[in-house]
């Protein structure tokens, strides 16, 4: 049962080079001069727009804390024991951003000043960083740290004395720049709420008469209609209980401001954006990942906690670990075709006893009984096949939430329909228009017209909690398919080979000389 409400759960040493330098790189040569504002024409030549290292300030998703970047910047700078292959350790300075306590209590615009504070507190308290211009910095972020990246520049401009600027560029991992869809989903209005109580009752049920079934005295003690009835009852405490502490850690006041439609996004953030990027570079790196998209996102929210000393002990060894996400898939399949056949069985046992009840009736006294554990067993059988359509309809309604699949309606011309009366007799026109004044075009009287409606459902690829189309939009930064990270859900974006290749890339300069780290 724990289980099951798991799955119910809807975030060194610095080298400094004066005068002229050449740089060497496998495509090109590059000469770079003490100014630090000259930057190179060159395409993917991998050189810096400055000779100094810089700082790389890491922002973590909803509900993230240190862990969640912390060992990936620890292995970027080499300040760890364990060496990581394929990532080469890189001249670079480093700040793991928490700030969980604001999540908490502010909505966006408030919670990206206290962090730009803390930002700036520490980079002017720690020894080299205050020297080093603060425009060749960087941000990474993963989810909602992206839109919190972005509200921390708006706060820049804003007010430049107070919200003074900590970094110029933004590189984002699966973050919903048009807004996460899953957060309207939520609301106390929205569908996943009774989705995730039709799926707690339906669940229950099956899985307390799998119990039964391994026990003859229970079995016996317990009928069908009470089985549902512990199940609504474990449901609704469930409801009053646990399911709104789950969903809050959703619905927290920093994400309402990004919900799809959400004014501060729409209104404020994506028009300041969009102007900013004259100064910023962005880069947003996108996850798709394969069917069952649901359960492949949610065995790694539940096996990959954001400590690693409790859910994700492989993070101590290897940051880049996580990149299995079958375990609940299969899982999922094993139940679906359990309970599938748990129902083809207990409705032939209903079927074998209403039959001989039938013939029994004029031969045998006290054959009631017979029909009793018939309609029992129905009972059992209708349970187990909610459970299995909840199942397998459950990726799809979940695709629904997230705003990966959508249904769309237009108008595709016009039903017309008219009667005449003539010499002739009666004159029947039925035609297709294209607009509803194109219809009668004799005069005819007694006119009909519908609209002819055509529906149409559409899927997009998505990372299991944020669409393609909302993780790469953020305003200005034009969509790169460089950026798309295969068989990647919302959780292994910060943390899998993926995760790694699309950082090796990134400090290389191949999405820009702004994001350049030379190796150590």
């Amino acid at each position: 049962m724990k289980k099951l409400i798991f799955l119910l759960i809807l975030l060194s040493t610095a080298s400094f080079v004066n005068a002229q330098v050449v740089y060497i790189a496998t495509d090109s040569m590059r000469l770079a001069s003490e100014n630090p504002d000259v930057v190179s024409n060159h395409t993917l030549t991998g050189m810096s727009d400055s000779l100094d290292p810089k700082v790389v300030f890491w922002i973590h998703g909803i509900a993230g804390n240190f862990n969640s970047w912390g060992r990936v910047q620890l292995v970027t700078q080499d300040q760890t024991s364990t060496q990581v292959a394929g990532y080469p350790v890189r001249k670079v300075y480093g700040k793991t951003v928490v700030y969980t306590a604001y999540e908490k209590n502010d909505p966006l615009p408030d919670a990206a000043g206290r962090i730009n504070q803390d930002m700036e507190f520490w980079r002017i308290n720690n020894p080299r960083t205050d020297t080093l211009a603060v425009k060749h910095n960087f941000a990474i972020a993963h989810s909602q740290g992206g839109i919190v990246a972005r509200a921390i520049r708006f706060k820049n401009h804003k007010d430049s004395v107070l919200y003074p600027e900590q970094f110029r560029h933004i590189a984002t991992f699966g973050s919903p720049h048009k807004g996460a869809p899953i957060i309207n989903s939520t609301s106390d209005t929205g569908m996943v709420m009774p989705w995730l109580m039709d799926g707690c009752t339906a669940l229950g049920a099956a899985e307390i008469n799998n119990f039964l079934d391994g026990s003859m005295w229970w079995r016996s003690a317990i009928s069908a209609s009470n089985v549902g009835s512990i199940a609504r009852s474990a449901c609704n405490a469930f409801q009053q209980t646990a399911l709104p502490y789950l969903v809050n850690s959703i619905r927290k006041p920093i994400g309402v401001d990004y919900a799809q439609g959400a004014a501060f996004l729409n209104d404020s953030l994506a028009p300041f954006t969009l102007q900013d990027t004259v100064y910023t570079k962005g880069v947003n790196f996108y996850g798709v990942e394969e069917e069952p998209v649901l359960w492949r996102v949610l065995h790694t929210m539940t096996y990959t906690t954001d400590s690693v000393n409790l859910g994700a002990p492989i993070l101590r060894t290897n940051p880049f670990g996580f990149n299995d996400d079958g375990g609940f898939p299969q899982m999922i399949n094993d139940k679906y075709n359990d309970y599938v056949a748990k129902e083809s069985e207990k409705a032939s046992k209903a079927r074998s006893l209403r039959h001989l009840a039938f013939i029994s009736f004029w031969h045998i006294p006290g054959t009631g009984i017979l029909s009793y554990y018939a309609h029992q067993y129905e009972q059992k059988a209708i349970q187990y096949r909610n459970a299995y359509q909840w199942l397998g309809h459950s990726n799809m309604n979940w695709k629904r939430f997230i705003g990966a699949r959508r249904d769309t309606s237009w108008i595709d011309g016009y039903h017309c329909q008219c009667a005449q009366m003539t010499v002739n007799g009666l004159m029947i026109l039925d035609t297709i228009v294209a607009s509803p004044g194109d219809c009668n075009p004799n005069g005819y009287s007694n006119c009909y017209i519908s609209p002819r409606m055509r529906h149409q459902i559409i899927e997009e690829e998505s990372d299991g909690v944020v669409p393609v189309s909302s993780q790469t939009g953020m305003p200005g930064v034009a969509f790169d398919p460089r950026a798309r990270m295969e068989n990647t859900n919302h959780m292994q974006e910060r943390n899998c080979f993926e995760t790694r290749d699309r950082l090796v890339e990134l400090f290389k300069g191949i999405y820009g000389d702004e994001f350049y780290l030379e190796e150590k």
